[in-house]
């Protein structure tokens, strides 16, 4: 499609502007999933459990989110173009694909690469397109603990514990996309480190 959130680079010619669009997440994947842990009185383990030992450690629950999503689209600018253009980026080598991965493989040092692109030629915009290469995917596991203490007929304690994350799987940001700057192909930050809540709540 002609993408959106990036001027047209050619006002005279706008296939100059066809292109993954901004929010173009190719793949996205996410499921949940609720098990009810088998200890306890009826269930398969621990049914002979004494009441005090099956209160505090039978009928626990789990419930979960994953989610797998890839990259989203970038585009490679420079800021040393000649003439007037409404944004200025870089020569592809010929041969070459800018979001292949490096030689020595995708990582923070070095995402893509670098060397498959050089200085636009002299009075021109350079001749890469918008949004064709892409930064890291995520992949995420949000999980909850929790159980339900019940003291009288239409009153109960519900206890929970929730992690986000919980793998404290690094989700890298995007790297560098200008090449004028010395990280250029380098991702800085990263974000969504673990975190963990609990709580109780009170039905009546």
């Amino acid at each position: 499609p002609l993408s959106t959130g990036y001027a047209v680079f050619d006002p005279r010619n706008y296939a100059s502007g066809y292109a993954n669009a901004q929010w173009d997440i190719r793949h996205s994947f996410t499921t949940g999933f609720t098990w009810e842990l088998p200890f306890g009185r009826g269930k398969a383990l621990g049914t002979s459990w004494a009441p005090t030992l099956n209160k505090v450690l039978g009928g626990w629950m789990t419930n979960g989110i994953v989610t797998i999503r890839t990259g989203s689209p970038l585009t490679i600018g420079f800021n040393g173009c000649q003439g007037v253009w409404n944004s200025c980026r870089v020569d592809v080598v010929p041969g070459q694909d800018p979001n292949s991965a490096p030689s020595g493989g995708r990582g923070p040092n070095l995402w893509f690469n670098t060397s498959a692109v050089t200085n636009p030629a002299p009075l021109t915009g350079g001749n890469i397109g918008a949004f064709n290469i892409r930064g890291p995917g995520t992949s995420t596991l949000d999980f909850s603990l929790f159980k339900i203490f019940r003291f009288a007929e239409h009153k109960d304690l519900e206890f929970r514990a929730e992690a986000f994350n919980m793998p404290n799987k690094t989700q890298l940001g995007n790297p560098d996309t200008s090449k004028q700057n010395a990280t250029f192909g380098v991702i800085t930050g990263s974000s969504n480190n673990r975190s963990m809540q609990m709580a109780l709540r009170l039905h009546f």
